[in-house]
């Protein structure tokens, strides 16, 4: 996969997993859904400032 294809696509899997958050914390969603959402941002956050 390009470089700069695989990190527009981490960031914007960690845009949609805080938004999930957003949602759970404001009682749209489940809390379980909002703990999926924190776990995949945090994870393709990482991803994307991973140096390499």
């Amino acid at each position: 996969m390009d470089e700069k294809f695989s990190r527009v696509f981490d960031v914007t899997l960690a845009t949609i997993g805080l938004t999930l958050e957003i949602l759970a914390l404001s009682g749209i969603v489940s809390i379980g859904v909002g703990f999926a959402g924190f776990a995949l941002s945090i994870y393709h956050l990482i991803r994307a400032t991973r140096k390499e």
